[in-house]
């Protein structure tokens, strides 16, 4: 979805033939994670981010990285430079 574009919860719900309350749920969810807007009496909206959004949540993303890798023994380097490779199971990482 594009930033800006409006999210209405009755359409999600419709098209996943659903009812609306965990369409709902979900996306306040979203609206607390600073992902999508809400304004009373209108739908939902995606977030915009400027540029300095995007470099901070960078930061962040490198900075929870590097502390998970710190947990298990690894140092910065070894962290950030993991990633999930396609068919690993859960919970199961592998080096580059």
């Amino acid at each position: 979805m594009a930033p800006g574009s409006e999210v209405r919860d009755s359409v999600i719900a419709k098209s996943m033939g659903i009812s609306r309350v965990p369409v709902r749920d979900a996306c306040n969810l979203l609206v607390q994670s600073g992902l999508l807007s809400k304004q009373e009496h209108h739908p939902y909206r995606v977030r915009e981010f400027s540029e300095a959004d995007l470099g901070e949540l960078q930061l962040i993303r490198w900075g929870v990285r590097v502390r998970g890798g710190a947990a298990s023994g690894q140092s910065p380097r070894q962290s950030a430079g993991r990633q999930r490779t396609p068919g690993s199971h859960a919970g199961r990482w592998r080096g580059r």
